[in-house]
């Protein structure tokens, strides 16, 4: 689970969906990408202070997807570079770059911008 805003929280599920609540429990959305479970989510700031959201997916997919948060609810990049389930994602903090592990013993920073 991941906070986006105090508006809206993100859930992963094992049918390979992000699902999008106001915080009140109304579902809002489903955002469909990966082709796996969901291992895990977390929400980023890029370069201008807008949210994104990324999630994480499981063997299979084992792929990073970040989600534009402010407008369409749309993938705005999709990076395949792990050869096994993503398990953690950290916003870097400096609005252009986030670090993500995998159960394939790697680290790998990406840049938000670039995809």
């Amino acid at each position: 689970m991941a906070f986006i805003d105090d508006q809206y929280i993100a859930t992963g599920s094992k049918d390979a969906t992000v699902n999008i609540y106001t915080i009140d429990g109304k579902k809002l959305r489903t955002l469909k990408g990966h082709q796996a479970a969901i291992c895990c989510l977390a929400t980023v700031k890029n370069a201008n202070g807008s949210t994104i959201l990324a999630s994480g997916g499981d063997h299979g997919c084992s792929s990073l997807i970040l989600w534009d948060t402010n407008r369409t609810w749309s993938a705005l990049h999709r990076v395949k570079s792990h050869t096994a389930a993503v398990t953690a994602i950290v916003d870097l903090q400096d609005g252009r770059h986030v670090a993500t592990g995998s159960y394939d013993k790697t680290l790998n920073i990406f840049n938000m911008t670039r995809g």
